[in-house]
């Protein structure tokens, strides 16, 4: 890689910026083949160390569960084998509750009998107090209307005296604005009269200072005219002076060219060289695209028995809901056994 840089340096030239370029850029690829070559060794490191991992914890559940089983089937055959023996004795305590139940529901029985006479006591003692509460509200009735009338009464004068305050304040307002108004007329034609005064005295002012200033503008212009031909005068001279400048500029311009046309050759050459330097780099990207392919290849894998762990950890959890269903089984078993005895 550093002969390449160096022979593309020979060629272009120390000072060109092209092959300052290329050396960085090559310094960049370089770099990111070290990065990928150390990505690639601790990706292999972390999947044998995964792998490893999962090995070991399929061997450890796969002892526990064995475990497990053999300790739910012990336990299992225990608790029925003592459900059993005991089941006498449970049938006879559920008798005893049986007989509990049955006095329990006899007193809640003469409870409701009860209750269903209370209401009827109740409805008709609220229905006398109801009517009690319908005539005493018809006194109070007549006593508060009177009052209210006395009251609204007493509320319309009043609003009727604002009103009339009213529109003795609006008369008072109405004439104020009409004041103010012809007030604001006679103050405007004032300044209206007062400007037009003011505009002749500038006229009469502007006229004068004109009589006075004419026989000065006349000789201003006559100086200014002289002034112009001479700037005309110059004027030619300084354009005889850049056609000479923009002959000399052409000359140098076709002088440029041709340089420009040998160095786009030379170019050319060197980027004849460039571009096979290129196509050695577009091969060696070619072959990190495959390391890459591999190394998604291996990822691939990886998910694949990542899935196929997943689906284990499953068959786990459905032989555990089985464990689950022959435990129900058992139960109901047992009932059945309590009813055939």
């Amino acid at each position: 890689m550093n002969t390449i840089v160096e022979e593309i340096d020979q060629l272009c030239g120390p000072a060109s910026k092209g092959g300052i370029f290329n050396e960085s850029l090559y310094r960049e690829i370089a770099c990111l083949r070290l990065e990928k070559k150390h990505i690639e060794s601790k990706f292999f490191n972390i999947k044998k160390e995964h792998c490893d991992q999962m090995n070991q914890l399929r061997s450890e559940y796969e002892a526990n569960l064995a475990d497990e089983l053999a300790a739910c089937d012990h336990t299992i055959m225990a608790e029925k084998s003592a459900t059993l023996a005991n089941e006498d004795g449970i049938i006879g305590e559920l008798r005893i509750e049986l007989g509990k139940l049955r006095s329990v529901r006899l007193r809640m029985h003469h409870r409701l009998e009860e209750a269903h006479v209370g209401p009827d006591k109740a409805r008709h003692f609220i229905d006398k107090q109801l009517a009690q509460i319908a005539f005493l509200r018809q006194d109070f009735m007549d006593k508060g209307v009177k009052k209210k009338d006395l009251v609204i009464a007493d509320l319309k004068l009043q609003m009727r005296n604002l009103e009339d305050h009213k529109n003795f304040l609006n008369m008072q307002v109405n004439n104020a604005l009409k004041e103010h108004a012809d007030f604001d007329e006679l103050n405007e034609k004032h300044r209206n009269a007062m400007m037009q005064i003011s505009e002749l005295k500038e006229a009469l002012n502007i006229k004068s200072i004109e009589s006075k200033t004419q026989s000065q503008v006349e000789g201003r212009l006559n100086k200014e005219m002289t002034k112009l031909r001479e700037k005309i005068d110059l004027d030619q001279q300084m354009l005889t002076a850049r056609n000479h400048l923009i002959y000399s500029l052409q000359k140098t311009e076709q002088e440029n060219r041709a340089k420009l046309d040998k160095m786009y050759c030379q170019v050319g050459e060197k980027n004849m060289l460039i571009s096979q330097v290129y196509n050695e780099l577009a091969s060696k990207e070619e072959e990190s695209r495959k390391l890459f392919g591999i190394l998604s290849f291996k990822q691939r894998e990886v998910r694949r028995q990542e899935h196929d762990i997943q689906l284990l950890k499953e068959q786990i959890a459905r032989g555990s809901m089985a464990l689950k269903d022959q435990e129900v089984r058992i139960v109901t078993m047992q009932e059945e056994i309590k009813r055939l005895k």
